[in-house]
């Protein structure tokens, strides 16, 4: 049986003996409306099974907040001002804050 699969923007073909497939699995089609800055705002203003992030903070508290290097392709210029602003709404200020 002949396969491919797809790695970044390239995709690899290989032979595989069809009686060693169990079963293929297929990535679920993600249908979303919003994109960038838009899906932030809406993922912290619709978390799952727990309150908004700046009803979670409390004045005073320290927040460590971790991220990801230039070895990820997240876009920490994106989502960081956000979750600040939404820090700072919470009553958490910039030196209570340890990026």
């Amino acid at each position: 049986m002949r396969l491919s699969v797809s790695i970044g923007t390239r995709n690899d073909h290989f032979v595989a003996d069809e009686s060693r497939i169990l079963n293929i699995l297929h990535q679920n089609t993600l249908k979303t409306k919003y994109i960038g800055q838009d899906a932030v705002t809406h993922a912290l203003d619709y978390p799952i099974d727990c309150a908004p992030l700046d009803q979670i903070v409390k004045s005073g508290e320290t927040v460590a907040i971790i991220t990801s290097d230039i070895t990820r392709p997240m876009p920490t210029s994106v989502v960081l001002p956000i979750i600040l602003e939404r820090l700072h709404a919470g009553g958490v200020k910039d030196d209570q804050i340890v990026i």
